[in-house]
């Protein structure tokens, strides 16, 4: 199980030198944190108030950040799913 899990980081890591995937899982988590604003104090932030908040709100650095870190394992699931299936 441990060589598991260590595969499943290096693949994970591997991903954040694509800039393909880490172009679309952090515009996806901008967008998730604009919305998630939205919802809390019914202001509309777009992908880029986000981005710029992300250099002066530690706050929102982090909801973003999580969110790419929830993103990334997606795409290794995703991708699992697709070497399962042959796909």
């Amino acid at each position: 199980m441990e060589k598991l899990a260590r595969l499943a980081v290096e693949k994970i890591e591997s991903y954040k030198s694509n800039e393909i995937i880490m172009g679309y899982v952090l515009s996806e988590a901008r967008k998730q944190v604009a919305l998630d604003g939205a919802a809390r104090v019914g202001s509309i932030l777009s992908e880029a108030d986000i981005e710029l908040l992300e250099g002066t709100n530690s706050a929102v650095r982090n909801r973003v950040d999580r969110y790419v870190q929830t993103g990334l394992f997606g795409v290794f699931i995703k991708s699992l799913e697709l070497e399962i299936s042959g796909k």
